[in-house]
């Protein structure tokens, strides 16, 4: 599923823009490349340790608890990554690639816009993986394909790979607003931890999402 959603862009650029648009949207696809390598790291790190702390017989508790520093975290990093690039993008793409990618700068922006959904949603799936909920985070991609190819399909044809790349930024809809909401006790006396997933002394039995205020 990731690998389709990283490559849909792309084929629709092929199909409903030009191949220099293909080109400006490849230079600047390359920095969200990049920058995606350290919080990959951390995923693969982060995934032992969410999954050692839900199989402590907490209901899960735990894991929820350090989930909450670690998506803080991720979307402090991309915030700054995103304010950066959308400041200098010209002038970095410039100073790469050479005066004539300097039209890579819109999307530049979007993609870089688009990591702040993108690695918060990419830090869910980590904790759901490791907590049972991996029908729940294939769900979620395949909504989020959707989602893409429309916003790609609608934009491209306008905006080019700044279009593309918009998608990508929304292809993320229900991780990036989905509202996570504070420890609650329900009357049967199962616990609905801070990020949604009910649970009881046997685990999580079911997952919750809300939507944003």
């Amino acid at each position: 599923m990731a690998n389709v959603q990283a490559r849909i862009g792309p084929l629709l650029l092929g199909y409903l823009s030009s191949p220099s648009e293909i080109g400006l949207f490849a230079a600047a696809s390359r920095f969200g490349s990049v920058a995606r390598l350290a919080p990959q790291a951390v995923f693969a790190g982060a995934l032992p340790v969410f999954s050692h702390e839900h199989a402590r017989g907490d209901g899960g508790d735990t894991a929820a608890r350090l989930f909450r520093p670690f998506d803080r975290a991720l979307m402090i990093g991309a915030a700054a990554f995103a304010t950066i690039c959308a400041l200098f993008a010209a002038p970095v793409l410039g100073l790469v690639y050479g005066p004539s990618f300097a039209g890579a700068a819109p999307v530049l922006v979007w993609v870089s816009v688009g990591l702040i959904p993108l690695l918060s949603n990419s830090g869910r799936k980590v904790f759901l993986y490791a907590t049972g909920g991996e029908a729940m985070a294939v769900r979620w991609s395949a909504v989020a394909l959707f989602i893409q190819v429309c916003v790609g399909v609608w934009l491209i044809p306008g905006m080019g790979g700044a279009g593309a790349a918009s998608g990508k930024s929304n292809r993320s809809p229900v991780s990036a607003n989905g509202k996570v909401a504070g420890e609650s006790v329900a009357a049967d006396g199962d616990t609905t931890n801070a990020f949604g997933l009910k649970s009881s002394g046997s685990g999580i039995s079911g997952i919750a999402i809300w939507p944003a205020a």
